[in-house]
């Protein structure tokens, strides 16, 4: 009788709940745009879907941190909208390299060359790496800044 309930109540337990960190706006960007790595890139569709789907993913990300509805606003819109933010002009070059990229591949069936096209996913990775390690850096300084009394200012 022991014994069985003993192997009830272990069967009944339930498990515990694996604690899963919140996902930030820049793991979500290096997810989707380490999905494309196994596209295949040969025809003009091919490119135009990763293409698609790499400024679908900075359009996310930016929409994200700096809180505008960036996936609803044409390349040239989201371009004058990210003139109001403080971003590096390296990375504000990369990304209108990419949209213009991007625009010439999905509307003029252009046909880029594949290690265009790595170069440039790289660039935009890096530089967007490199604009959320500001960003967490800024938050540090700010949460010092708070911790210490001063005025913090976002």
């Amino acid at each position: 009788f022991i014994y069985e309930y003993k192997r009830r109540a272990e069967y009944m337990k339930e498990p515990e709940p694996v604690y899963q960190p919140p996902t930030t706006a820049f793991e979500i960007f290096l997810r989707r745009v380490g999905a494309l790595k196994g596209l295949r890139l040969e025809d003009q569709q091919d490119f135009k879907i990763y293409y698609s789907e790499l400024t679908g993913a900075l359009r996310s990300y930016l929409g994200d941190i700096l809180h505008f509805d960036a996936l609803e606003k044409t390349s040239s819109e989201l371009l004058d909208e990210l003139q109001a933010y403080p971003l590096s002009s390296d990375y504000r070059r990369t990304i209108e390299s990419l949209f213009r990229e991007a625009d010439f591949v999905k509307f003029a069936k252009s046909l880029p060359l594949r290690s265009d096209t790595e170069r440039l996913t790289q660039r935009i990775i890096t530089c967007t790496k490199d604009h959320h390690e500001a960003q967490e850096q800024a938050r540090q300084i700010a949460k010092a800044r708070a911790l210490e009394g001063k005025e913090v200012i976002e």
